[in-house]
């Protein structure tokens, strides 16, 4: 990712390694020391979501879940309720292409560092409809104990929500742009001028622009085959070369980009699919070609479409970029003037 705007002088500019990822915040305001604390705030938050969402964390409520859900209910917060019935929400509308019950088929798939094993697959117990969400009770509860949660790249999508919900709430942030790994982000305030991204493609030149006020971008590609079908427990086969979504929620976006790439796998493909209202797609097809859908196409400009200006920008990967590592030194897509 890399910026080619020029970039105010007050930008107060923040980052932390959470979630196997980097999270970068921009945020800016009248007084550098409130919008510096309204961003550490932002931070501590990301840390604590990790705490609540890790699978790779004993006493994370997600391990909680994975480890005694079958024998008791556990019971959540507030946030992590919404997020999990959202995650249910998104895998029942998808024809079941997005599903967080995946662990078992990732650590076979060797996609959680160990090595892959072919033949494990087929004892693998996974489905969306194995976890039990109660509302009244605010619980979660599995109906078999070989259940185990992996949230992925939604956690961290939620774990920008909730910081840009802070981050509006303190009152003294007039705008900001947060992202976490140059594949999420989300735009909270009201700038002076959108904040302007690039997908990356491999034709960068060919790349759409987007426009992002007051909501979250998500990108997802099928690389390295670290997407996996919950239809067929195998990684997706070659279908759009990109899927990006727009939508009032980074958890919401993160989700549906990645159940657009598995629909796109199947035999067939995107039929019958309708997206909810309030989603905007947009995606590479496999020879070529961007196709934008949903109530803010007019945020995308695609080089050469008609209509479409070229804006300066920066690429946003759907790679996540490896930890430690820092895609772009601003990380600030476009800015406020």
């Amino acid at each position: 990712m890399r910026d080619q705007t020029r970039q105010p002088a007050d930008a107060v500019r923040l980052a932390a390694e959470a979630m196997r990822t980097r999270f970068e915040l921009v945020l800016w305001g009248p007084s550098e020391r409130d919008v510096r604390a309204a961003g550490e705030e932002a931070l501590a938050i990301i840390h604590e979501t990790e705490d609540r969402l890790s699978p790779f964390r004993p006493g994370s409520l997600v391990s909680a879940i994975s480890r005694d859900g079958a024998s008791r209910p556990v019971r959540l917060d507030a946030d992590t309720f919404r997020l999990l019935s959202l995650c249910a929400d998104v895998a029942q509308r998808s024809f079941h292409a997005f599903d967080i019950t995946l662990w078992p088929l990732m650590h076979a798939w060797g996609l959680r560092g160990e090595p892959p094993s072919p033949d494990a697959p087929a004892g693998c117990v996974w489905g969306w409809q194995r976890l039990v969400l109660d509302a009244a009770a605010r619980t979660a509860h599995t109906n078999d104990p070989g259940v185990r949660l992996d949230l992925g790249a939604v956690g961290k999508g939620h774990a920008l929500d909730l910081a840009a919900r802070a981050i509006a709430e303190s009152g003294v942030v007039t705008a900001a742009f947060l992202h976490a790994g140059t594949s999420t982000a989300i735009a909270v305030g009201t700038p002076a001028h959108p904040f302007a991204v690039r997908l990356a493609a491999a034709d960068a030149t060919r790349s759409p622009t987007v426009r992002l006020t007051q909501g979250a971008l998500s990108v997802s590609a099928p690389r390295g085959g670290h997407i996996i079908d919950p239809e067929s427990g195998r990684p997706v086969r070659p279908g759009l070369e990109l899927a990006a979504t727009l939508a009032p929620g980074a958890a919401e976006a993160d989700a549906w980009s990645t159940a657009l790439l598995v629909l796109s796998s199947r035999p067939d493909g995107l039929a019958g699919f309708t997206p909810p209202p309030d989603l905007t797609t947009i995606t590479l097809q496999p020879r070529g070609g961007w196709i934008a859908q949903g109530p803010r196409r007019r945020d995308v400009s695609i080089p050469g479409a008609p209509g479409s200006a070229d804006a300066p920008a920066v690429a946003f990967s759907p790679a996540p970029s490896p930890t430690g590592q820092t895609p772009c030194p601003s990380a600030t897509p476009g800015a406020p003037s």
